[in-house]
């Protein structure tokens, strides 16, 4: 009986010996991101360490729509964003930016498509895994060094694709993307861009969009491109693009990468 005993508690012993060597296979983090965006750079930057949700996914016309809430940390953009994704107010959400950015009265997806502001959404994604996991800063820093490169590569591929190329900008939220790339990018300035957007001052709008056509420059849109705007290019015959909404579950890059080669190849065709 009592061998019996001393053999049970030794294999009990053994198990948990087993367990304690047993290297672990949780994540260090787990993260609700208030946009498919955010969720997609974090999920980058904190590689086989984190683990990201969004509580927004996007639907067919790219339109951001609730899909879940957080149970645990939750990160935004900035307060703006965590309103936009109904975050504001739940004790456990985190701001980037205190203070929201400055995008001139643009949609907040700009700063997505901005490779001015996104190194510095990539800083302060840094900050924020490495307060939360200090352990891991120096894979956290390799991983932001590694997102940096692969902005300035696909960017620079989008350079090469589109020399020489002018455009007239008409996006919701993609222009500053495209603008990196092309020769020459043109956009109305934001009060003029306001009453196109609500159909007022159409003589303008025809006027530019004449004169683009004139130059052979494409009219780029996105699908975010207000409607009384979208629907006075699509009358007027002038050459144009409108940009593919994005998709869940892809790679950030191949996604940027893939709206310069959508212009590249729109272009090829036409010549």
């Amino acid at each position: 009986m009592l061998n019996g005993i001393r053999y049970c508690v030794f294999r009990i012993l053994c198990v948990l010996f087993l367990i304690v060597l047993m290297p672990s296979c949780g994540y260090a983090l787990e993260i609700w991101a208030s946009s498919p965006w955010l969720a997609q750079m974090i999920g980058f930057i904190a590689g086989v360490h984190g683990k990201v949700h969004s509580v927004r996914t996007w639907d067919d016309q790219g339109r951001m729509v609730r899909s879940s809430s957080p149970r645990g940390v939750a990160v935004a953009l900035d307060r703006n964003e965590a309103n936009e994704a109904g975050i504001g107010k739940y004790k456990g959400t985190r701001f980037l930016f205190e203070r929201p950015l400055p995008l001139g009265g643009a949609r907040s997806e700009t700063a997505y498509f901005d490779p001015a502001v996104l190194p510095f959404v990539g800083q302060k994604v840094l900050s924020f895994l490495a307060k939360e996991d200090p352990d891991n800063y120096p894979y956290y820093q390799r991983r932001l060094a590694e997102f940096q490169s692969r902005l300035e590569s696909t960017m620079e591929v989008g350079r090469q694709l589109l020399k020489g190329v002018e455009v007239l900008d008409l996006t919701g939220s993609m222009g500053p993307w495209i603008g990196a790339a092309v020769s020459r990018s043109a956009r109305p300035p934001l009060d003029l861009w306001r009453d196109w957007s609500r159909g007022a001052r159409g003589d303008l709008l025809s006027v530019a969009l004449g004169s683009a056509k004139q130059k052979g420059w494409l009219v780029v849109m996105d699908p975010w491109t207000p409607a009384p705007i979208s629907s006075a290019v699509q009358a007027s015959g002038v050459r144009t693009i409108k940009l593919s909404p994005p998709r869940g579950g892809g790679d950030i890059f191949l996604y940027y990468y893939d709206l310069y080669l959508e212009i590249w190849n729109l272009l090829r065709k036409q010549t």
